[in-house]
């Protein structure tokens, strides 16, 4: 059908999006050796790797079954992407230098995603608390990205300017996202895939603000 046609060219759209702008900025690293692009083409695999199991593109792969272990442990996407962004912001930002008041911020945040990371794996902890746990600390982590990002850029670090609009463009279609999905916006095409477009804005406006800083 039409819907199913559509649906198909935006995923497609979407992962060969990511892919170019992945494999752009890693053939960049390997000129100009700077870290930061390393941690964006990281980054980029993260949030591949979340939409393509929570996009249900891996079942589709796997034959209509899903890998129970992964299955059972989707909340861990959620923190590897959350560390990601963080190794990118600390990175790109160079944030000891250009966010000093936020970059002890973002380390102790990243040492907490790690310690998550490893509870996850392990199961030690309810579901239930395991999940507010993670998301919570997601939350705070993003909030230290962007505050971040609005330090460097007021320490006149240029590039920022791109990361602060790129996490802000996110978060606005996170929530256009939500409010869809809780019934407070209507279910249209703009709003099923708010979401994926907002991530894919994200990664090519870093793309942007590494460019500028290289």
């Amino acid at each position: 059908s039409l819907s199913v046609q559509i649906d198909s060219t935006m995923w497609g759209l979407f992962y060969g999006g990511l892919f170019i702008l992945a494999v752009y900025n890693l053939v960049i690293f390997f000129s100009a050796k700077e870290v930061s692009l390393l941690a964006y083409v990281g980054y980029i695999a993260a949030v591949t790797m979340w939409q393509f199991v929570w996009g249900g593109h891996l079942q589709v792969v796997n034959g209509g079954e899903s890998p129970v272990w992964i299955m059972h442990h989707t909340e861990l996407l959620f923190v590897i992407n959350g560390l990601m962004a963080g190794l990118f912001t600390l990175y790109f930002l160079e944030t000891r230098i250009n966010a000093p008041t936020a970059h002890p911020v973002v380390v102790s945040l990243l040492v907490i995603q790690i310690l998550l990371g490893l509870i996850c794996v392990t199961g030690i902890l309810p579901t239930i608390l395991k999940h507010n746990l993670v998301y919570g600390v997601g939350i705070a982590s993003v909030c230290s990205y962007l505050y971040a990002g609005f330090e460097a850029l007021s320490n006149r670090f240029q590039p920022a300017r791109y990361f602060t609009f790129a996490w802000t463009v996110l978060a606005l279609s996170a929530v256009v996202g939500i409010l869809s999905l809780t019934g407070l916006l209507p279910s249209t095409k703009f709003t099923t895939y708010c979401f994926q477009v907002g991530v894919f804005l994200e990664a090519a406006l870093f793309s942007l603000a590494l460019m500028e800083k290289n």
